[in-house]
């Protein structure tokens, strides 16, 4: 937790000293949990925390459910938790860190296949990293691949899995725009483990992005065990098992009866598929692989 809350301040810094065009937003994150049973789990979870000397007081706790849902705007909520966090458009942002990196004299390659990775049996450097462009000697190598990651580093197999996901994005209608828009990201809790991921663009276009482990997608991970190639194909779109799920929550959650109707250019617009690395035990690994010296990994971040 203090290595996020880090990480994210240093983030945010670095967008702001450096002026980068990323649609940052800062503000409240809530997570609403909209099951009796959730919420009591969730409070029981919560503090067991303040118990064991977790630091909480940046958070703010409403367990009225009349006000969470005042607060949060999500009929059903029984709980909220809110605390300061960001979203921002990950593309711009890296974009611009890799064209200051160019600038500073980084060759950038985007079209060279890495095969194999192995230990220098000749010259000083430690590593030679086998490419389809030939072979590159070096000292340090950095496995950034995420879900990936067992491609290149076959210790990690079983390890770092890969998994696809879906990102619907949704235009709200008017009902849903100006003093009504959502103003925050959201973590939406509900039963079975299931939880939304909701993200509204609020500093650009207003479009909402609806991600998490979604209800629909069981469907979807059923269908990619059947075969390891069906867990890297991130050429997936407009799945409606995971759709209907997301604007089901919409228009029973956000949307008045009255209001549910969609004018031209509203509601559900497309969705597209991503791949994440879920690590074993559920924590990313960061730092250096064990047993090879100069080699590190940054994975396993299960969508975050």
């Amino acid at each position: 937790m203090d290595n996020e809350a880090a990480t994210w301040k240093r983030l945010v810094a670095y967008v702001e000293e450096n002026k980068v065009d990323c649609d940052l937003w800062v503000g409240d994150t809530l997570d609403v949990p909209v099951d009796e049973e959730v919420a009591k789990a969730l409070k029981e979870m919560f503090e067991r925390y303040q118990r064991a000397g977790g630091k909480t007081d940046h958070i703010k706790v409403t367990n009225d459910p009349k006000e969470a849902a005042r607060l949060s705007k999500i009929k059903s909520a029984k709980a909220c938790y809110a605390w300061k966090a960001s979203t921002l458009q990950p593309w711009k942002l890296t974009a611009h860190i890799m064209r200051d990196n160019i600038e500073k004299g980084t060759n950038l390659q985007t079209h060279t296949m890495v095969k194999t990775v192995s230990k220098s049996e000749t010259g000083s450097r430690k590593w030679t990293v086998h490419t389809e462009r030939g072979d590159i000697a070096c000292d340090t190598v950095v496995h950034a691949t995420n879900g990936y990651s067992a491609a290149l580093e076959p210790s990690l197999q079983g390890i770092i899995t890969p998994k696809p996901h879906i990102c619907d994005q949704f235009v709200p209608p008017r009902s849903l725009c100006g003093s009504e828009a959502l103003q925050n990201s959201y973590g939406v809790l509900l039963p079975n483990g299931g939880f939304f991921s909701i993200n509204s663009r609020c500093t650009s276009d207003g479009n909402i992005m609806f991600g998490g482990s979604n209800p629909g997608q069981k469907k979807l991970d059923e269908w990619a065990k059947q075969s390891s190639e069906r867990c890297v194909d991130d050429s997936l779109a407009n799945l409606e098992s995971v759709t209907k799920e997301a604007r089901s929550f919409v228009e029973s959650e956000l949307l008045s009866e009255e209001k549910a109707e969609y004018g031209p250019g509203e509601g559900f617009q497309y969705s597209w598929s991503g791949i994440i690395g879920l690590s074993a035990d559920g924590v990313p690994f960061v730092g250096e692989l064990p047993g090879k010296p100069g080699q590190w990994i940054c994975a396993g971040h299960h969508g975050q």
